[in-house]
């Protein structure tokens, strides 16, 4: 073998080794199957059971940029101890997704900083269905017979294809309501 092309099929398999050993790795999604679970930064977990939890502060706990996905299953509490379904912690983004269900807590059923909803049906819950300290969107999800609010936020509520309580702009406080200027209600389609 010559010793330009030697020197080129080493250059080709250090090079190949270096991008298999750089390449991001493939994570799975995590799967929760009992209460009082953490979801690191930026992960996806997969519900895989129903959760009737007692005995925790929340059902599940979310980092910044993790999501939640129900797939289809329902998070309830199983005595009024449970304050919230889902917790996200503060100063962060989270995302539920379903479908699935999340009700019977005695705080909200899920509560955050900037809180994402699409698919979710929340009922049951002690205080409100939603409440953020910041900003909630919800999408294609149903919120009612919450305690005292449905979705409550400190800024803006965005509702697409949801519905929020019997009474939308009664059920739906936010501090923000406040789009370029002008004050509106919550769309409720």
């Amino acid at each position: 073998m010559s010793r330009s092309r030697f020197r080129f099929l080493t250059f080709l398999a250090v090079s190949i080794l270096i991008l298999t050993l750089g390449a991001a790795p493939v994570f799975a999604e995590m799967e929760i199957d009992d209460c009082g679970r953490a979801v690191p930064a930026g992960e996806v977990a997969l519900l895989t059971t129903d959760l009737e939890c007692a005995d925790v502060e929340e059902a599940v706990l979310l980092a910044d940029g993790a999501r939640l996905k129900l797939n289809g299953h329902i998070v309830t509490a199983a005595d009024s101890g449970v304050k919230r379904g889902v917790r996200c912690l503060a100063g962060t983004v989270c995302s539920v997704e379903g479908p699935g269900l999340i009700g019977g807590f005695r705080g909200s059923g899920i509560a955050g900083t900037n809180v994402r909803v699409r698919d979710v049906t929340l009922v049951g819950n002690g205080r409100a269905g939603v409440a953020a300290f910041e900003n909630v969107r919800l999408v294609d999800s149903v919120v009612v017979d919450n305690g005292s609010l449905g979705v409550h936020a400190g800024g803006m509520v965005r509702s697409n294809r949801s519905h929020i309580g019997e009474h939308p702009v009664e059920d739906a406080v936010a501090a923000g309501l406040v789009e370029r200027g002008r004050r509106r209600a919550p769309v409720v389609d």
